[in-house]
């Protein structure tokens, strides 16, 4: 009696969304109208709905402007529902698929930015979200990006809110999953999601995904077994940084990974920051045989302009400074002004 439907908004396998009106408190909403699959039985019933209830607990104890908010929960003619708020947005699956084209290194960078944030966030709250894909990603018409979906959520340390699940079934979506969810899904910690959010970055700058297959016994053949093709193999308007810090981030084993998402996040921030700072744009090389990369110069007029540079750089930039730096002084180049350039 609360909420007034307006009109549908979308449908899945599991539901269906609805805009719809608060009475109360005078506002638009979106309600998630959870369906149970025909033939189910009662147990599966009860646990689809225990599941569906889990989401939005989740969701509503995790207060962060780049998470979906929860509003309320309830039951209505045996209708299960969920009201959250109304985002004027889609999804970035959708946006990717009709734009016909990558995303932006900038806009990337940007969504990166902000969804690093709000799993910094959820993982300091002991939730790990376990489909981090970028259909459960939503972005708004004000280029804002907001985490969705913890219907398949893992709450560490608390048992009563645990996903019910069967022995030997895999969560997640087997595009973006990662290989210890396939392998270990009882051990999976805040890597797992960082590994899931590589594959959504990796497909937004390339339109593809790192691991595709005519099945999905091949695609998970793939990803516990091959390694990726570097992003800017694919993408020729990719600075060659990118490749270093996602192919770090989608290693096999999660200790090879960034220790946690902020590190993720400061990787890719500093790929951001040292391309705003110095406007460092690829440009290609014409001449060259092979096609190559060159970055904005820097000019180095002491060891303490080294040691800020190098600092403002990814790991990947870091060695090839140190490259750079040792090539110069072997060759006993020396004047007031070192310039460097990156290849």
């Amino acid at each position: 009696d609360n909420y007034e439907i307006v009109k549908e908004l979308g449908r899945g396998g599991m539901g269906a969304v609805f805009l719809a009106n608060d009475k109360r408190l005078k506002r638009q909403v979106a309600i998630k109208v959870l369906k149970i699959p025909a033939g189910m039985s009662d147990s599966g019933i009860e646990d689809t709905i225990n599941n569906f209830k889990r989401e939005a607990v989740a969701i509503a104890n995790l207060a962060h402007n780049n998470i979906v908010c929860v509003y309320d929960i309830g039951n209505k003619d045996n209708l299960h529902y969920i009201v959250m708020e109304l985002i004027d947005g889609f999804p970035l699956s959708r946006i990717l698929k009709t734009q016909g084209q990558p995303f932006s290194l900038e806009t990337t960078l940007k969504i990166s930015e902000e969804i690093c944030d709000a799993l910094i966030y959820t993982h300091k709250n002991k939730v790990i979200h376990r489909d981090i894909k970028p259909e459960n990603i939503i972005y708004t018409a004000k280029g804002v990006s907001k985490l969705s979906d913890f219907g398949i959520a893992k709450f560490i340390g608390d048992e009563n809110l645990q996903v019910v699940e069967q022995p030997g079934s895999i969560k997640g979506t087997i595009l973006y999953i990662s290989p210890e969810q396939l392998q270990s899904p009882e051990s999976v910690d805040g890597r797992s999601d960082m590994y899931s959010f590589a594959v959504s970055l990796y497909e937004l700058l390339t339109g593809r995904l790192p691991f595709e297959g005519e099945s999905p016994r091949e695609v998970i053949m793939k990803i516990l077994t091959e390694e990726p093709i570097h992003p800017s193999k694919i993408n020729k308007d990719l600075i060659p940084h990118i490749d270093h810090v996602l192919l770090k981030a989608l290693s096999k084993e999660p200790s090879k990974r960034y220790d946690n998402i902020a590190e993720f996040r400061d990787e890719l921030r500093n790929i951001s920051d040292f391309r705003a700072r110095y406007s460092v744009q690829p440009m290609k090389q014409a001449e060259a045989k092979q096609e190559k990369y060159y970055y904005s110069q820097l000019a180095i007029e002491s060891f303490e302009d080294i040691t800020k540079y190098s600092r403002m750089l990814p790991e990947a930039g870091q060695q090839r400074l140190l490259y750079e730096i040792e090539m110069l002084f072997s060759s006993f180049i020396l004047s007031n002004e070192f310039v460097f350039a990156f290849t």
